[in-house]
């Protein structure tokens, strides 16, 4: 994610560069419009050319640098997205050694502890479960954007979409 955040950054001080030069750019454009303006001589017209070329290269150069810039940004959701299904993946492992635990009370004590640790339980679900969704949401968002990687992210979108509905039926069955 560092990294990713640094790319980013350094991609926008290219930007920058860029449009240091943009002045000078147009300066040298306008010239050469008004020293090629209504010029037949053969030498004029290759100044056009040249000037023509110069234009083509100068939008070439913006739009690699617009599409670097969608894949960094593209890179950098990612990173962000992986980092925070991680946490909800840990949310869900957590949920799942709970709820995989069957025990039976042997005294009333012992019944009345295992409810009031489930209700803590359902408590502290119920606070994971906006962040587990924000992962969901996030995740789908990247896929409906036309993410690079959107086929990785919907798998991983759906497995802890399934996870978490798996986890609440058990929760609310026990």
């Amino acid at each position: 994610l560092a990294e990713a955040e640094q790319l980013l950054s350094q991609h926008s001080v290219i930007r920058e560069e860029i449009d240091g030069y943009a002045e000078d750019y147009a300066k040298m454009r306008m010239m050469g419009d008004r020293v090629t303006q209504d010029q037949t001589d053969p030498q004029y017209l290759l100044l056009r050319q040249r000037l023509d070329g110069l234009q083509e290269g100068w939008q070439e150069l913006h739009r690699m640098w617009d599409n670097r810039q969608a894949m960094l940004s593209q890179a950098l959701n990612l990173q962000m997205f992986l980092r925070d299904a991680k946490q909800a993946e840990l949310l869900l492992n957590q949920q799942e050694n709970y709820l995989a635990k069957d025990e039976a009370p042997t005294s009333l004590e012992q019944a009345e502890t295992m409810l009031k640790r489930h209700g803590d339980f359902l408590t502290t679900m119920e606070a994971g479960d906006e962040k587990i969704r924000a992962v969901v949401v996030f995740g789908n968002q990247l896929c409906e954007d036309g993410h690079f990687a959107a086929d990785r992210i919907h798998k991983k979108v759906s497995n802890v979409h399934e996870r978490r509905e798996l986890n609440r039926e058990k929760a609310n069955s026990t």
